[in-house]
């Protein structure tokens, strides 16, 4: 499903057609791990889960770029050691599909680097491609003049549909325009893309109801569209219409 002209939804994923670049958000290997650590015990599967279903993407395009917008590990403070096998195994997966991966480091990346170096991939803050600004978006640093859309991770975006005391959440993109001041000091108005987390085993941050992370998120979203992903490989693509809709619905179905 096409969200903006030119992107692309594939799944989880977002596609920018002309540029043949693949971008994927939040994966948080090593996340397991660090549930056991809390004394929640769940099998290592996420890192086999998301690669079957990358498999299915890469069965409809064929990159020549693949970009991850930050969050590529878990952990805060260290490397675990899930983390060291999963992302060197993952990076060689992501390799064997693009002649170029980019990766853009998120807030939970800041050891990651001596993993990365083993495949000689350099982190980066950000990409600007052909006008098109991709980055984490735990902050909003200065935007340049000629972007003509934002996309952005970090907030795990989803949705969470409430009928009495049942509550069904699915990850979902959220689009529409925000204003920020560009490099020159001057405010505009952008296209912004917020994607779902590629991570398997949680769904995300409620949009309609939760407070959200991302400084891009803090306008008021009524206007924004909702793009939810669905079905048992995230295969199916539901347009959920204006957030301010959700809103009253979710209201209703509540009561």
């Amino acid at each position: 499903m096409e969200i903006i002209e030119n992107i692309e939804a594939i799944g989880l994923t977002l596609y920018l057609k002309k540029q043949q670049a693949l971008i994927l958000s939040d994966i948080h290997l090593g996340y397991e791990e660090a549930l056991y650590k809390k004394g929640v015990i769940v099998p290592r599967f996420m890192l086999k889960d998301i690669i079957l279903r990358l498999e299915s993407v890469f069965e409809k395009v064929k990159p020549e770029k693949i970009i991850i917008t930050g969050d590529l590990k878990h952990e805060f403070g260290e490397i675990n050691q899930q983390e060291w096998r999963e992302i060197i195994r993952f990076l060689d997966f992501l390799l064997k599909h693009c002649k170029e991966l980019i990766i853009i480091k998120g807030n939970h990346d800041k050891f990651l680097l001596p993993i990365t170096k083993k495949r000689k991939i350099i982190l980066q803050s950000c990409v600007f491609l052909d006008n098109y600004f991709i980055l984490h978006g735990d902050e909003i640093p200065d935007i340049p003049q000629q972007t003509k859309a934002i996309i952005i991770g970090h907030e795990h975006c989803a949705i969470a549909l409430r009928q009495k005391n049942r509550v069904e959440r699915y990850k979902c993109f959220v689009s529409g325009e925000i204003k920020i001041k560009n490099e020159s000091g001057k405010n505009k108005r952008y296209n912004l893309i917020a994607m779902p987390s590629l991570n398997t085993i949680t769904e995300g941050t409620d949009i309609l109801n939760e407070q959200l992370l991302s400084p891009f998120l803090q306008e008021n979203l009524s206007n924004f569209s909702v793009f939810a992903v669905g079905g048992k490989n995230y295969d199916e693509m539901l347009e959920f219409g204006k957030v301010k809709v959700l809103r009253k619905m979710v209201g209703r179905m509540s009561r």
